[in-house]
């Protein structure tokens, strides 16, 4: 749980400064003609949506190997509890064998 709010806080604080940069970036452009100094502006609000594309999709990258994490997580649990399982019924057999008196136990 506190991983998962980690990541929503570090998520939100991603999204804040992605409008901060964008608006910014539109404060700059605003009056300004598309040529000489408007152009970088231009150049510099495509930058900023490849900087936020870029960071959904690591986010979304992330979250799918999160998922895949906790999916062999819960198989690994699985397979523990099924050792288990299977350790307590190989003590309960040794046990019924033990006592049967022509087992060999």
């Amino acid at each position: 749980e506190e991983e998962e709010e980690e990541e929503e806080e570090e998520a939100e604080q991603e999204e804040k400064m992605d409008v901060w940069i964008t608006e910014e970036a539109k404060k700059e452009t605003r009056g300004i003609e598309y040529s000489g100094e408007g152009k970088k502006s231009q150049e510099e609000l495509e930058w900023v949506e490849e900087e936020k594309q870029w960071r959904e999709r690591r986010r979304e990258e992330e979250q799918k190997w999160e998922e895949e994490k906790r999916k062999w997580e819960e198989e690994r649990r699985q397979w523990a509890d099924e050792d288990r399982r299977r350790k307590e019924e190989r003590k309960e057999l040794y046990q019924v064998l033990k006592r049967h008196p022509y087992s060999g136990f």
